[in-house]
């Protein structure tokens, strides 16, 4: 699976076990992280497998880092696709690699321009041979890894397409249709006008400027903000932002299968100003 979501190569510990790869451990563990920031449930990368990877006629020998990756047998990220820059054609889900670096073997071969899908991907272990314990994997002190699908997930994708969709009018009792525009999903996309007493977000003086972590995002995830993003602007949920802090943006799969926006304001939240005042008893109000 080519990935551009995960920012590095990894391969899934059940492919290991049952091919008997051989894997090197790390000098120091590497953090591995979900895309929604949190800690993987296999917390960090501890060890690594050196492989020969073919894709088509492509072949090189790179390294993948080991670890639970859901269904997937290896995943391909952000890294690979940098170093090949392969011509992708989304509408076929094919890509050809024709400007890879002199180390793959297609391209001393001058085999480059044939096009391959994700079906034509293979990876198998290269000979054994004595190595020296112990190697640091290079890049980043942390890994992010696109939260694969659980099959948990796919059964419940699946059970909801089949689900018929009702309208309000069927979903509310016919004893509360009189507040149906309460229910109404048009009316709620609206934010009451905007008044002279509108309250600002003020931050604690002396606070100090950040930078958040871009995220990388899939084609399809980068769709999905460019529209959420159109959408929240012409409801006037949200404006063009002249600050100079910002906030990561990510996104979480439900369970059926669409994705949902998250923002993550911890950082501002811990330089806001909090006013607070003193709660009124009942008997003096």
């Amino acid at each position: 699976m080519v990935d551009s979501g995960a920012t590095t190569k990894f391969i899934n510990k059940r492919f290991i076990t049952e091919n008997r790869v051989r894997t090197r451990k790390l000098k120091e563990p590497i953090p591995l992280y979900n895309i929604n920031g949190t800690l993987n449930k296999d917390g960090s990368i501890s060890e690594v497998a050196v492989l020969q990877m073919q894709i088509g006629e492509h072949v090189e020998k790179t390294v993948f880092t080991v670890t639970d990756i859901g269904p997937e047998d290896v995943i391909v990220g952000l890294d690979w696709l940098r170093e090949h820059n392969p011509k992708i054609d989304w509408e076929t889900g094919s890509f050809k690699l024709s400007r890879c670096p002199e180390t793959c073997s297609a391209r001393k071969a001058g085999r480059m321009e044939q096009a391959v899908t994700a079906r034509d991907t293979g990876v198998r272990p290269t000979a054994r041979r004595p190595w020296e314990q112990g190697i640091t994997l290079p890049g980043a002190p942390q890994l992010f890894v696109a939260a694969g699908h659980m099959y948990s997930q796919l059964f419940a994708e699946e059970e909801i397409k089949k689900k018929v969709v009702k309208t309000t009018e069927e979903s509310v009792p016919k004893q509360y249709h009189e507040f149906l525009k309460v229910f109404s999903k048009e009316a709620s996309e609206r934010l009451p006008e905007r008044k002279p007493y509108d309250h600002a977000i003020e931050l604690v003086p002396g606070y100090s400027m950040f930078h958040s972590k871009v995220y990388p995002l899939s084609n399809n995830e980068q769709e999905e903000l460019d529209k959420f993003l159109k959408e929240q602007l012409a409801k006037g949920y949200i404006r063009e932002s002249k600050s100079p802090i910002s906030s990561p943006f990510f996104f979480i799969k439900k369970k059926e299968g669409t994705l949902r926006p998250v923002q993550d304001y911890r950082r501002l939240n811990a330089i806001t100003d909090t006013t607070v005042y003193t709660p009124i008893s009942m008997p003096d109000s």
